[in-house]
């Protein structure tokens, strides 16, 4: 078995080699999931090529973002450049990448990254098909259900045994990406899941899931057949990973017992849903306890609480015993939400603050590096918390630190000036170009065209909307009697039927039969090949399989697909430009509400849903930044739904049979004003 650990920087990639992996994973300075990671540069790349090769060691490039035209062109050349080594294999996210890799460079092994999100047997076979040769699974899977899948494919598998287990399915998160434009599909993800929310009285990391941590199964990943386990961490410490590494490496070798050592198994460990998997806030971000700080009402606290620990609002009075996990100051009435990171070296007069590494509100990240041989100032960590809070024009909704906030550290204070006005530079610019594209925004409500698509879930309504005019429909299935209902009405319409995009319960199956002569949307590539084995009218695929470029459309075209809905994150010139080089028809989604991500995770145990999974919506509050979330539950198919309570809008000019308009998870009061694009409120443009 394979022992796959991260190249996030050149360094990291020694470490890992030294400490024993088999493969490295890694990505350069762009195209890379791991926007945050330092990443290789094209000297650093080839050298570490090399060098895994002297000690045996293979190389896998991570191309798993979603990418352009201009990006696929750009990657082509690379890869034809003779200066450019190539990889032991190459992960990819997008289909588009994946048929140029296929067509141009056969030679070249392909692996199916996370972010294509294989969850079954389908999904795995499917991507056989395309002449992938290994699968990175989704993280949401139990070993059981990683074990029926080996045993039914000869392509290798490939399991995440450490590190981050998002709440949302990897491949299909808007969260950041539509409320914050900060892409995880980019590698820019903001981890708007990590922020604190508010339920009721009630303050939480909610969101935010425990890391795993199986050293304790290596055994029997190894036993049911597993290829090779992969360590997440390309933005790790150095000393992490050299732990890390080394000691996957001994429980591969036999060479030490880990029998019963699980820092945290999440799905593996066979419970659904993952006992611990979720709390009220996440303890693996605490720090360190400090005493008598003055704290403000817009600070944030874990405190605690009888035998357990909970985040909580500071105030101008309070002091005593509390672990600071960040410091944060109430949400500005801005869109500009940024976070940043103290870092230190020792000195023999204390800590020095050499770094200031600043991500901001698209997910970019900027390294402030403070220069050697100048004259330093003592003061306070949460003094120099204050200075940047009180001068930064924006909301500083995370500012981590590796010390007490009580500390002493040793810091330039120009330099420090510097940096603030570096920061509300970048924030000028983000608030003026925001400015730039809103004034695209719809104004005034235009009547929508009959012609266009109206998405919805409710056969009621479809028959109301079709008395009223309406004669395209794309048809949700919440569950299976909704949708017996909206085919037995007796209306000369286009209904459109989406397929469940995810199903843990095998309830998918008989839809398909049963929906044999009419049109579906698939909603992931896989559906096609069952697809195949029925007489649909036309096959539409939604926006979650992620099209972002011409070849990924032609991709799909070939394969029977006549249109798309186009992804949400790209602009109306891409999608124009996409139909225009596929000779797809590209569906945009005008107006309405989109699903931020699903999960398999259940939030009954925390208190915040009262557990009823037939029909259950919560909503929290974002504190941080001021944004709604709700949970829904609704469906048939073993999963949960996010969605954000505002109403999106998308900028540009479409042919209006092209446009949809969402209807579902929106109360029935606002759906005129939706299909009349009437909002009571600015709404959030798409970018």
């Amino acid at each position: 078995m394979e022992l796959l650990a991260p190249a996030g920087s050149f360094e990291q990639a020694k470490i890992s080699i030294e400490s024993g992996c088999n493969a490295l994973y890694g990505g350069l300075k762009k195209w890379s999931a791991r926007n945050r990671a330092i990443n290789l540069s094209f000297e650093e790349y080839n050298e570490l090529i090399q060098i895994c090769k002297s000690n045996n060691v293979k190389f896998y490039l991570t191309l798993n973002t979603l990418l352009s035209d201009t990006e696929l062109n750009e990657i082509c050349e690379m890869l034809k450049n003779k200066d450019i080594l190539i990889p032991d294999g190459i992960l990819v996210a997008d289909f588009g990448l994946l048929n140029v890799l296929r067509n141009e460079f056969p030679e070249i092994e392909v692996h199916a990254s996370t972010q294509l999100a294989a969850y079954s047997i389908e999904d795995v076979k499917y991507y056989e098909s395309l002449g992938i040769k290994r699968v990175v699974l989704a993280r949401e899977l139990t070993l059981k259900e990683i074990e029926y899948i080996k045993r039914n494919t000869d392509v290798e598998l490939e399991v995440f045994v450490y590190g981050n287990q998002c709440v949302v399915y990897s491949g299909n998160c808007l969260w950041g990406g539509l409320l914050h434009t900060g892409s995880g599909h980019r590698g820019r993800c903001i981890g708007a899941c990590c922020d604190i929310y508010k339920k009721d009285e009630q303050l939480g990391n909610f969101f935010w899931s425990c890391n795993i941590g199986l050293f304790g199964m290596v055994s029997q990943l190894k036993a049911i057949g597993v290829d090779s386990i992969k360590i997440e961490g390309r933005v790790r410490p150095l000393d992490e990973i050299k732990t890390v590494v080394s000691k996957f490496r001994k429980a591969i070798d036999g060479t030490a017992s880990y029998e019963n050592d699980y820092n945290y198994a999440g799905y593996l460990g066979g419970n659904l849903p993952p006992t611990g998997m979720l709390n009220y806030f996440n303890p693996e971000n605490a720090t360190n306890y400090i005493e008598n700080i003055n704290l403000t009402k817009y600070d944030y606290i874990v405190k605690k609480i009888g035998n357990r620990e909970q985040i909580c609002l500071g105030n101008d009075e309070t002091k005593g015993n509390y672990m600071f996990t960040l410091f944060s100051n109430d949400h500005k009435k801005n869109s500009i939400n940024i976070r940043i990171r103290f870092l230190f070296v020792d000195s023999a007069d204390g800590p020095v603050l050499s770094t200031v590494d600043y991500v901001n509100t698209k997910g970019e990240r900027i390294f402030f590096h403070l220069d050697e041989g100048i004259t330093f100032d003592k003061t306070s960590i949460y003094d120099i918390y204050l200075k940047f809070k009180h001068n930064i024009k924006c909301n500083i909704y995370e500012c981590f630190a590796k010390y007490p906030a009580n500390s002493n550290i040793l810091i330039n204070s120009e330099w420090i000036d510097s940096v603030i006005s570096s920061i509300n530079d970048d924030v000028i610019k983000f608030q003026s170009d925001s400015q730039r594209d809103a004034i695209n925004q719809y104004k005034t409500a235009v009547v929508l065209s009959k012609n266009s698509y109206v998405f919805l879930d409710n056969a009621d309504l479809t028959s109301d909307l079709y008395n009223q005019g309406y004669n395209h429909f794309i048809f949700f299935i919440r569950n299976i009697d909704e949708v017996k209902k909206a085919i037995s009405l007796k209306i000369d319409a286009e209904i459109i039927y989406q397929l469940p995009y995810l199903d843990f319960e095998g309830k998918s199956h008989s839809i398909y039969q049963f929906l044999d002569g009419q049109s579906i949307m698939i909603t992931r590539a896989s559906q096609l090949m069952q697809a195949n084995k029925y007489s649909y009218k036309q096959i539409f695929a939604d926006y979650m399989l992620n099209v972002w470029n011409s070849e990924s459309a032609k991709f799909l075209k070939q394969q029977g697909v006549t249109a798309i809905v186009a992804h949400p994150e790209i602009t109306i010139d891409s999608i124009n430009a996409i139909q225009k080089n596929s000779g797809v028809r590209m569906l945009v989604v005008k107006a309405g509400s989109f699903p931020l991500g699903y999960t398999r995770a259940c939030f009954k145990k925390l208190g915040i849903c009262n557990g009823n999974c037939g029909n259950e919506t919560t909503t929290l509050r974002n504190i941080l930044k001021g944004v709604d979330i709700q949970l829904v539950c609704n469906n048939i198919f073993g999963y949960r739904m996010i969605f954000s309570k505002e109403t999106f809008i998308s900028k540009g000019s479409i042919e209006p049979s092209n446009n949809i308009y969402s209807l579902t998870n929106i109360e029935s009061e606002y759906h005129q004003n939706i299909l009349n694009e009437q909002f009571d409120s600015e709404p959030i443009i798409i970018y």
